[in-house]
């Protein structure tokens, strides 16, 4: 299913690395302090029409219609990768242990012709890349 629209639209997926340690070291009610906090940022970082999902364990999607590659959405993504999720609200404290880094992959569609799957597949592959070149990374890509 194409993006159903002739504007450009870029699909980002959004992973803590090693949020396994995360959990072993501080325990799951920790990590799932962290997960909500990471979702907090992502909710207020996004413009107020974009999507965000948490798409399983530490991952999260950002669907934004509209926004092409170039300097909004490097950012988008420079914004995301910040590492201050926590403690920039009233009602969160902060999470009282070293944050994470996140490994970013992007992909936009210039023209809305891609669809879900072939999004996800080129972002899940520029994650993967993102992930294996060090992590705490962005890597973008343009199908």
């Amino acid at each position: 299913m194409a993006l159903a629209s002739a504007r450009p639209g870029s699909f980002i997926i959004i992973d803590i690395d090693d949020f396994k340690g995360i959990n072993d070291t501080y325990g799951h009610p920790m990590g799932d302090r962290v997960l909500v906090a990471l979702a907090r940022h992502l909710r207020s970082t996004v413009r107020s029409g974009d999507v965000v999902a948490r798409f399983g364990g530490d991952e999260f999607v950002v669907f934004a219609r509209g926004l092409p590659a170039g300097k909004a959405l490097e950012g988008l993504v420079a914004r995301l990768t910040q590492n201050t999720f926590t403690g920039r609200r009233s009602d969160d404290p902060g999470l009282g242990i070293p944050l994470p880094s996140v490994s970013i992959g992007a992909v936009t569609s210039p023209d809305g012709s891609a669809g879900f799957e072939e999004l996800y597949a080129a972002a899940d592959k520029a994650l993967y890349q993102a992930k294996t070149g060090g992590k705490n990374r962005l890597q973008l890509t343009c199908i």
